[in-house]
């Protein structure tokens, strides 16, 4: 039997024609849609906004906070004195509720800097 082509000429032939599917394949997957409008913060999208849109009752919070500090004895005053803009002026205090003294009653910690860092 008689061979029109080499092995080599149809190796290339099948190669170059997967190339092209599989780039007709990938053109069709990644074309552009149609729509090129614009998003503006705020517009309404059809079948996003639409979809994502909830109702929330007009209702007041049950729970309602007093402030009550002095009452408790809580003299506390987050840094005094002049800023410096200095990174522990920023990131120096805290706060933390814990049973420190092991009496069955949370604790208020309240760590603060000291003071400007720079006088």
């Amino acid at each position: 039997m008689f061979n029109k082509h080499s092995r080599r000429q149809r190796l290339v032939w099948y190669t170059s024609l997967a190339g092209i599917l599989i780039f007709i394949i990938l053109l069709i997957i990644f074309w552009p849609s149609g729509s090129n409008e614009t998003y503006v913060p705020g517009q309404e999208i059809e079948g996003l906004t639409s979809d994502l849109k909830r109702s929330i009752p007009d209702v007041k919070p049950k729970v309602q906070f007093q402030n009550v500090s002095t009452l408790a004895g809580l003299k506390f005053r987050h840094f005094y004195g002049e800023r410096t803009s200095q990174l522990p002026e920023d990131m120096g205090s805290g706060a933390a509720w814990a049973d420190y003294d092991n009496d069955g009653w949370e604790d208020l910690f309240v760590a603060n800097e000291a003071g400007p860092l720079s006088m």
